[in-house]
C-alpha cells in the first residue's frame, strides 16, 4: 500500500506545528524563548500494512526567530521516497509563517511539489477571536475559509502545550489552523509525558523535558483514526530532538545533524 501524496503533505504541516515550540505562561517560571535554526537528517523508521517503501529518506530546516511583535517560522523538507517495484516520489515542501505575539493574528505562504511539479500554493493572512475566525486567501485569490470559536494558531498551541506540560497535565485536545486549504484546519490531541535530557543538544542537558505526542483528526469527527501523528522530546526552552513522524503505513524519524542558538531581538 502507498501512502498519498496529500497524506504526506499533511504530515509536513503537521510537523511544522509540532516544531513551532515556545515558551509561555506557566505554573513556574518559564525558561527565555530560544530563537534557534535547526536541521533534522530523516531516515525511514517502520513499515506497516504490507506497504511497499524499499527506503526513504530527506532533509528538514527549520528556523524560528522572535521578531518583537511575533514569531516567524520557517520550514524546509525534502523526501525521497523509493518504491520495492522501483517509483520514486520526491516531495518538496517549504513554509514561511509569522504569529503576532498574541496570537490573534497568523500569515502564511506554503508550497508543495512532488517530482518536481507544484501542487499546491496557498497564501494569506487569518484572524481568531472568542467568536471564532476567517482565512482570506491571496493564492488561491478570492478563497475564503471560515475558522469555528476556539481555534488557535501554531504558536498559541505549542504554548499551550507548554503551559499544561508546566501543570504536570498530561492531554490538551484543541482546534489549530497551521496555513494551507481545508486540510490545514484540524482538531490536535497532544499526549504529554515527563523525560529525561539524556543526550540534550549542547547547553541542555539539565533542562526540563517532556516527551510529546500529537495526533490531528478531521474536525468533523467523521474518522477515530488520526490523518497523522507527530513525536518529538520538547525542551524548556523550545528545542526539539527525537523526531518521528507517523504516515500510518510508515514512518520517518529526524535527529538533529545541525543546531544554532540565533541572536534576540532587544525589542
Amino acid at each position: 500500500m502507498k501512502s498519498s501524496i496529500r497524506t504526506i503533505f499533511t504530515g509536513f504541516a503537521a510537523a511544522a506545528v509540532a516544531m513551532v515550540l515556545l515558551s509561555g505562561a506557566a505554573a513556574r517560571a518559564a525558561v527565555p524563548l530560544a530563537s534557534h535554526r535547526v536541521v533534522y537528517d530523516l531516515s525511514l523508521g517502520k513499515v506497516r500494512n504490507n506497504a511497499t517503501i524499499a527506503t526513504a529518506s530527506g532533509r528538514m530546516a527549520l528556523e524560528f526567530q522572535d521578531v518583537c511583535d511575533g514569531y516567524i517560522y520557517l520550514q524546509r523538507v525534502r523526501t525521497r521516497i523509493l518504491y520495492a517495484e522501483g517509483e520514486q516520489l520526491v516531495t518538496d515542501y517549504s513554509l514561511s509563517s509569522w504569529d503576532s505575539r498574541d496570537g490573534s493574528q497568523f500569515r502564511f505562504s506554503l508550497n508543495q511539489a512532488a517530482n518536481g511539479n507544484e501542487l499546491e500554493r496557498f497564501e494569506g493572512t487569518a484572524t481568531t477571536g472568542p467568536d471564532g475566525g476567517k482565512v482570506v486567501y491571496k493564492i488561491p485569490e478570492g478563497k475564503e475559509l471560515d475558522l469555528p470559536a476556539g481555534v488557535i494558531f501554531p504558536v498559541t498551541h505549542t504554548k499551550r502545550i507548554l503551559e499544561q506540560a508546566r501543570k504536570g497535565n498530561r492531554l490538551l485536545t484543541v482546534y489549530i489552523f497551521d496555513g494551507g486549504g481545508e486540510d490545514a484546519l484540524s482538531t490536535a490531541t497532544a499526549f504529554i509525558k515527563p523525560t529525561d535530557s539524556r543526550n540534550a543538544p549542547e547547553g541542555m542537558e539539565n533542562m526540563a523535558a517532556w516527551r510529546i505526542r500529537m495526533g490531528f483528526f478531521d474536525i468533523e469527527g467523521r474518522d477515530s483514526l488520526p490523518s497523522f501523528e507527530v513525536s518529538f522530546r520538547l525542551f524548556d526552552n523550545g528545542v526539539a530532538d527525537r523526531l518521528e513522524m507517523d504516515y500510518g503505513d510508515f514512518t520517518l524519524k529526524g535527529k538533529i545533524i545541525y543546531f544554532k542558538l540565533l541572536d534576540e531581538p532587544e525589542c
